[in-house]
């Protein structure tokens, strides 16, 4: 019979991360774990983050991660968990993440982390605060599950496994080919834009467009007005319309002191990250920091062909090496102002290679559209046969 319990009465002990290492270890063996490192499942250990000196200053706290632990984020990205399996780096946790010690004669550990998946919603709901929300120790202590004996949680543990195994080779059979259609698209963009022309024109990025540079200004944001368009709404070749942000009239005509956009123009991306770029969609919008939009001048080239050209590998790979910063990179104007394009000077002949282009990027864009509904159906089934198969009846 399943029975409801408490997760601190059947944990030795519910803690967060700290910062800080026990005496003897050497700074540089002590790698720290964030939640960017916990998936559902499992751990990923790319891009280590190494403890420096001052990252710590009490030397008695430290975070005891054992083989066997349920490490949990509570903190930001919430409810995602995963068994520690142990590796030979000496670790710590941020406090972004939970250590959860089960009692493993009352609770397996694969299957409390399966329990903690299901709570997906309970755990969210449960978060607070205002800047960044996050799961007090004591709210986590006190959820109750519903747990069985352990004879069951094997076979549950067993049959889940089996099922996500089978769910996550199809799962990886679409992420390869939504890999492989952005690299078609990549290779035909390249092949487009690099191709010789006898009509061959090059010029510096700054013949080719006015710089609209709103970096430095921040506008203050309002509930509605004119909409703001940031760093953050820029992806590669298009506008994202969420998150939505405003700004009020009067605050749109003390900001857009330095020029206006237009629909079509080309904005590009400065650092976090470098070299997105995208076209304008409206008129009426306020530019937020992180941006430069390019303006064609003279009527050199095709607001399209720009923003091709700079989506394209070449360009890319120039703009990243002229990128500077260890942590952030990004790139000064001036640097972004001599960056030399090569184009063919016949309007005609971009329009003819933009064609192409929107030809593939339609095509492209389809069978990806296919594959993210195709991978929020299997995420969908594997919430639904979890939930299945953790609604056991208690007492």
């Amino acid at each position: 019979m399943w029975k409801t319990v408490k997760l601190g009465d059947i944990c030795h002990k519910i803690t967060d991360g700290s910062h800080n290492p026990p005496k003897g270890v050497e700074f540089s063996e002590y790698l720290m774990l964030s939640s960017k490192n916990i998936y559902n499942g499992y751990i990923t250990y790319e891009k280590p983050r190494y403890l420096a000196k001052i990252d710590f200053q009490n030397e008695n706290k430290r975070t005891d991660i054992q083989i066997g632990d349920v490490l949990l984020t509570i903190v930001g990205t919430i409810g995602r968990c995963a068994v520690f399996e142990g590796k030979e780096e000496v670790f710590t946790l941020q406090r972004s993440v939970a250590v959860l010690k089960p009692k493993q004669d009352l609770v397996l550990p694969n299957f409390l982390m399966l329990a903690l998946q299901n709570m997906l919603e309970i755990l969210n709901d449960g978060a607070r605060g205002v800047a960044q929300k996050g799961i007090y120790l004591k709210s986590l202590k006190n959820l109750t599950i519903s747990l069985p004996p352990l004879a069951e949680q094997q076979r549950i543990v067993a049959k889940l496994d089996a099922a996500f195994a089978e769910i996550d080779k199809s799962v990886s059979t679409i992420e390869n080919k939504s890999t492989h259609v952005r690299t078609l698209f990549s290779k035909v963009l390249s092949d487009s834009i690099g191709k010789q022309s006898p009509n061959t024109k090059t010029l510096a990025l700054k013949e080719v467009a006015k710089f609209l540079d709103y970096r430095g200004k921040t506008p203050s944001k309002s509930t509605s007005g004119t909409k703001l368009l940031t760093a953050k709404n820029v992806r590669m070749g298009y506008i994202k319309q969420k998150p939505e942000e405003f700004v009020s009239e009067k605050e749109y005509e003390r900001h857009m002191v330095r020029g206006f956009p237009n629909a079509g123009d080309v904005v590009f991306t400065t650092e976090a990250p470098l070299g997105l770029v995208a076209q304008i969609v409206d008129d009426d919008v306020a530019l937020g920091q992180r941006l430069i939009t390019f303006q064609i001048t003279n009527n050199v080239m095709r607001n399209e062909f720009l923003k091709y050209l700079l989506m394209s590998n070449a360009y890319q790979s120039e703009i990243l090496k002229k990128g500077t910063g260890a942590t952030v990179k990004g790139i000064k104007a001036s640097l972004l102002k001599e960056i030399s394009l090569s184009f063919p000077a016949s309007l005609e002949e971009q329009d003819s290679r933009i064609s192409k282009i929107e030809v593939a990027e339609e095509k492209c864009n389809e069978i990806e559209l296919l594959c993210i509904n195709q991978l929020e159906q299997y995420k969908f089934l594997k919430s639904a046969i979890l939930a299945q198969e953790l609604k056991g009846e208690t007492a």
